[in-house]
């Protein structure tokens, strides 16, 4: 008998003489059963949300991508403030249980933390507040000179 044929009977003994609980190694790979089990409650409340849990983006056209999009950016923000979840990592969780990317990923991920570690204090003080509340949104953008191809071609 070949080790592929072997392989699955062997797993399936090994799985069978194992003496790990899964539930128990799930809490604690996440930081303990409260943890866990808060986790839980986070990903609950997405997949229980009207709008939040729609995971058919890939059925829709991009017209209609684009609005649904910029609709659960809305509701994801507002739901947010309305169940008062500040925690960063909750909110990670939560983005998570999205299970697909928004168009607020270049603002959290670049925008925000370029105002947090490379802003003067009154630029902090004035922009963090409107960014972390999504009252402006930050983009991004790159230019040859900065991207650092073909400089000598660039026409002005």
């Amino acid at each position: 008998m070949e080790l592929k044929d072997l392989a699955p009977l062997l797993l399936k003994k090994e799985r069978a003489n194992g003496d790990i609980n899964p539930v128990v190694l799930t809490d604690v790979l996440r930081d303990g059963k409260a943890a866990n089990n808060r986790r839980k409650e986070l990903v609950a409340m997405i997949e229980h949300h009207p709008v939040l849990s729609d995971r058919d983006m890939m059925f829709r056209n991009h017209t209609e991508r684009y609005t649904y999009g910029l609709k659960k950016v809305s509701h994801f923000v507002q739901f947010l403030k309305d169940q008062k979840i500040t925690d960063g990592q909750e909110q990670k969780i939560m983005y998570g249980a999205l299970g697909e990317p928004l168009c607020i990923d270049v603002h959290d991920s670049m925008f925000i933390p370029t105002l947090e570690n490379q802003g003067t204090d009154e630029q902090r003080a004035k922009w963090l507040p409107l960014a972390k509340n999504y009252k402006i949104f930050g983009a991004y953008a790159q230019t040859e000179l900065g991207h650092g191809s073909n400089v000598q071609g660039i026409e002005t």
